[in-house]
């Protein structure tokens, strides 16, 4: 998804038109186009768009969650850590790492 300049403003400085030029590109985002209109109008008044360096942590494991995030491109990487109680060790999975994400306050 392509950055547009609506998303660099700070949700307590957009305006109406704003929201609206937002909520219509996000319902051209794939997993976001399913969502009601009243959902990508909340995404649109209160989200922010941010580019991650590589490797970022977003959150660890017991963390309260204070945002919702959507990756709109790049690659993220997911690390679940389980112990095992047999025998002690742990399993991880993980994919690859974040470049993109945009995420509701």
């Amino acid at each position: 998804m392509e950055y547009f300049d609506e998303m660099k403003w700070g949700p307590c400085d957009r305006n109406l038109r704003d929201c609206e030029l937002i909520s219509c590109r996000l319902r051209r985002v794939e997993p976001l186009c399913r969502l009601p209109g009243s959902a990508l109008q909340q995404l649109a008044m209160c989200g922010f768009y941010e580019d991650l360096e590589k490797g970022v942590t977003l959150f660890r494991a017991g963390e309260q969650g204070r945002y919702w995030y959507a990756v709109l491109g790049g690659q993220l990487e997911v690390r679940y850590h389980a112990a095992d109680t047999k025998d002690g060790k742990c399993t991880f999975a993980h994919a690859a790492v974040l470049h993109t994400l945009f995420h509701e306050v």
